[in-house]
């Protein structure tokens, strides 16, 4: 396995497309040991020289791509509506990205916790994906979405792709992404931090699942104090940074071989000029003129 995702892997760079991280973002990773076997040998790490690397201490240059679909209520990968999911799978790999980001919401990562059902059947075409069904035949019974995820972490994990999931939204939906922080009033912080401690501990033996990012674009401005994401030293319900520490915290003391991706906020002050996070988004008096910098 671990020649398998490292001849992948170019040595030396930076994180490929999914992850880019602005000045107020971070990485946290505590490095552990794990024993090289089958499923073990990969689990990267940040070095002193904030390197990602391989547990040799190897750089590794990680080629991304993102995928949607189980974040958006198709219980599955977009387009496997129409093509055969372990064909695009294989698409990927072959054009040289061994790192697959899969945005989720906190929604249907508790669904497969409680193992509750979907709440429409997966958008599968059973005629192009007979392996997607419970009989494995064309036309057959779409299986539950969690064993299509599980039966597309198989394939990545034989194709030397590995994975990282992020929270794109705390619920399914198409437009998740526009709500700017990581609870709503339907799924809370803790909801959010019990859905991604269950999923690195169901995972913490299978290196195909490389890393979570905890939440996408955490977002919003003063003009809407209450839904703005922070980044500050509070423990304020909006805090970034607390709820992503917090958060990390709880996950790596599942795994702590993951990778844990920090996203940075939309906006923070112009500490320079005296602004700091209860100041007002635009002075009117000298407009446009904003008391943020903007990311």
């Amino acid at each position: 396995m671990f020649i398998s995702f490292l001849k992948r892997c170019i040595l030396s760079g930076v994180i490929g497309t999914s992850l880019i991280i602005n000045m107020t973002s971070g990485i946290v990773n505590i490095n552990a040991e794990a024993a090289p076997d089958t499923y073990h040998d990969d689990w990267l790490h940040v070095n002193e020289n904030a390197e990602i690397v391989d547990m040799n201490g190897n750089p590794v240059w990680l080629t991304g791509c993102n995928w949607f679909g189980f974040n958006v209520g198709s219980q599955v990968f977009d387009g496997v509506w129409s093509q055969n999911m372990h064909s695009m799978l294989q698409q990927i790999a072959d054009h040289g990205f061994n790192f697959l980001r899969v945005p989720m919401s906190t929604e249907i990562l508790l669904q497969w916790k409680n193992g509750d059902p979907d709440p429409a059947p997966p958008k599968v075409n059973e005629y192009t994906n007979p392996e997607l069904t419970l009989e494995g035949v064309e036309g057959g019974t779409v299986m539950y979405s969690f064993d299509i995820w599980n039966q597309a972490v198989e394939w990545c994990r034989e194709l030397g792709i590995k994975i990282m999931i992020d929270i794109h939204s705390a619920e399914t939906a198409s437009a998740g992404h526009q709500v700017s922080i990581w609870y709503t009033d339907k799924f809370s912080t803790e909801d959010w931090c019990t859905a991604l401690e269950w999923f690195a501990d169901y995972y913490k033996d299978d290196d195909t699942i490389l890393a979570i990012d905890l939440k996408n674009e955490p977002h919003g401005t003063a003009d809407t104090p209450n839904i703005m994401a922070k980044w500050d030293d509070s423990k304020d319900p909006t805090n970034w940074k607390y709820a992503a520490e917090t958060c990390a915290a709880r996950v790596l003391a599942k795994n702590p071989n993951l990778l844990i991706m920090v996203e940075g906020t939309e906006v923070y002050p112009k500490f320079e000029e005296g602004a700091d996070w209860n100041s007002q988004n635009i002075d009117y008096s000298r407009y446009p003129y904003s008391y943020y910098h903007h990311t």
